[in-house]
């Protein structure tokens, strides 16, 4: 009898965006923190309130779609919640 599947392990990832960020640029590459104990496909959905982000379904990269005026420290918007 084969062994279930375990659910992925997530790890919860702080990141920085540098204010002059262009549109387009990857913010952190989901491989790097996502992990299947079995090596199977993963499919990603994501919550962007913002709507300033992507996030690629099959490897988890996460980029930055949005206006890059959209990052100006002094709007003081200084940070954004994405649920993966």
């Amino acid at each position: 009898m084969a062994k279930p599947n375990k659910p992925p392990v997530f790890t919860s990832v702080l990141f920085e965006l540098g204010e002059n960020s262009q549109t387009g640029t990857v913010v952190v590459l989901g491989s790097d923190y996502v992990r299947d104990d079995k090596g199977d496909v993963l499919t990603f959905t994501y919550d962007d309130p913002s709507g300033l982000f992507a996030v690629d379904a099959t490897t988890g990269d996460i980029v930055f779609t949005g206006d890059p005026a959209s990052l100006d420290y002094e709007s003081g918007v200084i940070s954004f919640t994405l649920d993966i």
